[in-house]
């Protein structure tokens, strides 16, 4: 439906002013020209024209709503002589009504009625056409606009198809991979590149194709895992089985590729089964991912061995610490940053290794092979790992990337007692560039030069200045994993909450008690940062010492003078103060 013309205000007053031109040129010529009495001629052209311009609106709001496709023109004429015919019998009933008596005016009045009517359907047909042409315009306008939005939405998902394929994070951490095995392992940095490539023309190629052979589908994602196996080595296992007599079946691009996690992202333990089955009851084969023996296709870390019994965090295969054994997390209360004790350039600078990709911790230790007073006392491959490992070396300086499996890298500075220095090692550029320029002391990103490397370790070397905490909360506040959950240390062991599984929490002195189904939990954090780090249209501060989830409440009662007691699903009750109400009242729509 276009958009009706009388809702314009310009055309509304053009409208108005219309029926009084009419109205006073029509009483003028009754008066002045035919000589009818001053009362019977001003009141005989303000009832016509008023009933004659209801007649023009009544026929341009039908065209708002209805105009056929064929006959149009048909339709037009049609509507307006039907209105003419009502508008003329309403207006001849109501004149003859007001003036009953005087015979002089009913005969003049039924004399000029052929008049009338012909004025009448000229003017309400030149409205209807006019009025017509005005919603085609309109209508041929919105056309245009919804093409080029449609142009745009096509171009932008396109795009995002594009960007999605390429996978930029999965394309700058294999370009990193093959910047280390270019001096460690020349021929196969040279098979990745050409993988690569590979991989890259494909993507690129099967933009434009429906339908390709599912062989051609298959030998991609092949492709695919062979670059991932090259970066994840022992961590990644893969196995494809293929039915006969299927891979000459079409299939749509990209609906095989890999339905898992990857081996980064991914915080299993044993080896899961994902299948791929591929039918082809007809022309065309259809890929869906379930347990099948037709396309199984396995991917995970490799099982970890059982820690000692004594170890709070369980070791863990890919670290190779210089000093192993036992440890035990002790509770301090408040994470501090502590300067190395000896001067950086005449002593030894103890580094720990953060990266869940080999080939990537590969590439730092070739560097730091420049640095002979950086010594590497262990490496790791996720944030659990390097826990241990920061507890039982106390490093001065870490090398560390973000996304790694079960928590990144900022939840892992988060939980750390005492901070080392870090730089950043990573592929994403979002995390970094606006936050940690001045709380980590450089951020790489993936792939980086060993002259970018060299001056990022000066910078370490030349820096003494403290490590803010706050700084580091604020910029973990800036991943998006971290506005749903949040990760404490219990003893030593560390345990991830969903937000939505907060009832409430409570300040608790120098901590924030959070309150679970499961029970409470301490965090060594202010209720100003869960305040800012929480969703604040579903906790609320609703007192000095207290934040409500809004999702938990079943009502509130009065409590004592200007203040009001939650009740909780669970039975809990939370004071809400005076200036927490109205916040409540508001997040609620009360």
């Amino acid at each position: 439906m276009a958009t009706q013309l009388l809702k314009e205000q310009p055309l509304r007053w053009t409208f108005l002013i219309a029926c009084c031109l009419f109205s006073a040129v029509h009483g003028f010529i009754m008066r002045y020209w035919l000589g009818v009495d001053g009362t019977i001629a001003w009141m005989d052209a303000n009832i016509h024209n008023i009933l004659l311009f209801i007649a023009v609106a009544a026929i341009t709001q039908m065209q708002a709503y209805y105009r056929p496709v064929r006959m149009r023109y048909l339709y037009v004429v049609v509507l307006t002589t039907v209105i003419t015919i009502l508008w003329l019998m309403l207006t001849l009933v109501i004149l003859r009504n007001v003036f009953p008596k005087d015979v002089v005016y009913l005969q003049w009045l039924s004399d000029t009625a052929p008049v009338r009517f012909a004025l009448g359907w000229l003017l309400l047909t030149g409205a209807g056409y006019l009025s017509f042409i005005l919603y085609e315009m309109e209508e041929q306008r919105q056309a245009l606009a919804r093409k080029d939005a449609a142009e745009k939405m096509a171009r932008e998902a396109e795009l995002y198809k594009l960007r999605q394929q390429l996978q930029p994070h999965f394309l700058f951490n294999s370009l990193n991979s093959i910047n280390a095995l270019v001096s460690i392992r020349p021929e196969e940095a040279r098979m990745m590149i050409q993988q690569l490539s590979d991989f890259l023309r494909g993507t690129l190629k099967r933009e434009d194709q429906i339908w390709i052979p599912l062989r051609e589908e298959l030998q991609y994602l092949q492709l695919y895992l062979d670059i991932e196996k090259v970066r994840f080595r022992h961590r990644l296992t893969t196995e494809i089985e293929t039915a006969p007599g299927v891979g000459n079946s079409a299939s749509r691009p990209c609906s095989c590729s890999p339905p898992w996690k990857t081996p980064s992202n991914s915080g299993c333990t044993t080896p899961p089964t994902r299948s791929v089955s591929a039918s082809a009851p007809g022309p065309n084969a259809t890929c869906s991912s379930f347990p099948s023996p037709i396309h199984s296709i396995t991917s995970c870390r490799r099982p970890r061995p059982k820690a000692p019994v004594s170890a709070s965090i369980p070791s863990a295969a890919g670290c190779t610490c210089s000093s192993p054994g036992r440890t035990c997390w002790k509770r301090r209360p408040k994470a501090t940053y502590s300067p190395p004790s000896l001067k950086y350039r005449n002593s030894m600078i103890k580094t720990i290794l953060i990266d869940d990709e080999p080939l990537a911790r590969e590439l730092v230790r070739e560097y730091l092979r420049d640095f002979p007073q950086v010594d590497v006392v262990a490496e790791c491959n996720d944030g659990f790992e390097g826990l241990k490992a920061i507890q039982q070396h106390q490093p001065d300086l870490l090398f560390l990337d973000i996304q790694m499996p079960k928590i990144n890298g900022f939840e892992m500075l988060e939980l750390v007692d005492k901070l080392p220095q870090v730089i950043f090692t990573t592929a994403f550029e979002e995390y970094a560039l606006r936050a940690f320029e001045v709380s980590a002391v450089d951020y790489l990103l993936k792939p980086f030069s060993k002259d970018r490397f060299a001056k990022a370790l000066q910078k370490m070397l030349e820096r003494r200045s403290e490590v803010a905490p706050e700084l580091l909360d604020n910029a973990a506040r800036e991943m998006p994993m971290q506005q749903n959950r949040v990760v404490v240390k219990i003893n030593g062991k560390i345990k991830i909450i969903p937000v939505q599984d907060i009832h409430y929490l409570e300040a608790a002195d120098d901590y924030v008690k959070i309150v679970t189904a499961e029970g409470s939990f301490l965090k060594n954090k202010t209720m100003a940062y869960f305040e800012k780090m929480l969703d604040p249209q579903q906790f609320i501060r609703v007192h000095r010492s207290y934040i409500l989830s809004i999702t938990q409440i079943t009502r509130i009662d009065p409590y004592e003078k200007e203040s009001y007691l939650a009740i909780l699903r669970d039975g809990s009750k939370v004071m809400v103060s005076k200036t927490g109400y109205p916040k409540l009242k508001e997040v609620l729509g009360l």
